[in-house]
């Protein structure tokens, strides 16, 4: 599967494959705070795709920011 991301200015990149996506997001390029389209019409949250923002990895960013 592949996503497209909208950043907060409403930029749109994709479709990016998931292997893509989960290496952004350890550099810390994605944020689970970005929208997120399986076809580049209906957005979510990243936090809700599981798949890319697993409870794991929700945990870790939470301690970091405290």
């Amino acid at each position: 599967m592949s996503y497209y991301i909208r950043q907060h200015n409403n930029h749109v990149s994709g479709p990016h494959t998931v292997d893509d996506i989960r290496q952004w997001i350890k550099e810390g390029k994605v944020r689970e705070n970005m929208e997120f389209s399986p076809d580049g019409h209906e957005w979510m949250w990243g936090v809700e795709f599981v798949e890319l923002f697993p409870p794991a990895i929700r945990k870790r960013r939470a301690r970091r920011r405290r």
